[in-house]
């Protein structure tokens, strides 16, 4: 899932999936490596382990840490080990893309920097979205930004249908589908999720 949630950052990145962290330190020593995404509890060393080794030999190495682990002592070591982001699972897509890609400086190339300014809907564009959940018959209707908060919207939206769980699953869904917009040379994607049940 995080592979394929990387995968949609752009075609520039190269990823490499290692099974152990002993792989892990030893491909550091092959070739440049700009990004370490790595669980806590690997084959072999810990996450904590392979992080330290392999910042003594790439100081400007970038790490996100992962882990499920529900010790408190052990999620302690980890939120204290300096990481540059930390996700207990599971993991808001969303979250761990924006941290991939301020760790990999994606943001102002992909122009995400602008984007993420405070976004006032016009009353026009409430308008048109209360003609959409007219026409549609929804609920509601609602126009999210780039990480997954609500801009505007018209009707209610029912409780949890925005919960962390469905954000992360509609950013990657949306993600997916500007990079397809892209790779067809779309610079403005006009595209629409609709989902009735």
């Amino acid at each position: 899932m995080l592979r394929s949630g990387l995968e949609t950052l752009g075609p520039q990145l190269e990823l490499i999936d290692i099974p152990s962290g002993e792989e892990a330190l030893l491909e550091a020593t092959r070739r440049p490596i700009q990004l370490l995404v790595a669980d806590v509890r690997l084959a072999g060393m810990t996450g904590l382990e392979l992080r330290r080794k392999i910042l003594k030999h790439n100081p400007d190495l970038k790490v996100i840490l992962i882990t499920g682990v529900t010790d408190p002592d052990v999620r302690r070591q980890v939120a204290d080990a300096g990481a540059d982001a930390f996700f207990l699972k599971p993991i808001e897509m969303s979250r761990f893309l924006e941290a991939a890609r301020r760790c990999l400086g994606l943001s102002e190339a992909l122009g995400l920097a602008a984007a993420q300014k405070e976004i006032r809907p016009s009353r026009a564009l409430v308008e048109r979205l209360s003609r959409l959940r007219g026409e549609l018959k929804a609920i509601s209707a609602a126009l999210l930004d780039d990480r997954g908060h609500v801009v505007a919207s018209a009707g209610n939206i029912p409780d949890g249908i925005l919960d962390s769980s469905s954000i992360s699953s509609l950013m990657g869904a949306f993600t997916s589908s500007a990079e397809v917009s892209r790779s067809l040379g779309i610079a403005s994607p006009h595209d629409l999720l609709c989902f009735e049940g």
